[in-house]
C-alpha cells in the first residue's frame, strides 16, 4: 500500500508483520503525477527479476523518487548506470537514500 510522502508498507497476508518502505528524498519535488506508475514500474521489475517484495519496493520507491522530479507523467530519465549504482547500494536491509 502506498502512502504518498510517507512511503508505502508490504502487508504480509495471514500475519501481522508490515514492513515499512521509506522514500527517497529529493531536493524539488515539481510533479507527483506519475509517481504511482513509475513505483509500480519498479516494483514489477524487481518482482520479475527475482527480487524480493522489499528490495523491489525499494527499487519503486526509488523510481518513484525520480518521477516527481519532472513534470507530467512520464518525463523523467534514469541512466543505466545511475540505475546500477543505486541497485548496487540497496539491499533488503532497510535503505533510505537522499538526493
Amino acid at each position: 500500500v502506498t502512502y504518498g510522502e510517507d512511503g508505502s508498507k508490504i502487508w504480509r497476508r495471514g500475519s501481522a508483520e508490515v514492513t515499512g518502505v521509506p522514500i527517497y528524498k529529493v531536493k524539488d519535488v515539481v510533479d507527483p503525477t506519475g509517481c504511482g506508475d513509475a513505483f509500480r514500474a519498479g516494483v514489477l521489475f524487481g518482482l520479475n527479476h527475482k527480487m524480493s517484495i522489499e528490495r523491489a519496493a525499494h527499487v519503486g520507491s526509488w523510481l518513484a523518487s525520480r518521477a516527481v522530479t519532472k513534470a507530467g507523467t512520464q518525463n523523467h530519465r534514469v541512466s543505466k548506470a545511475e540505475f546500477k549504482k543505486f541497485l548496487g547500494m540497496a539491499h533488503d536491509a532497510p535503505v533510505r537514500g537522499n538526493e
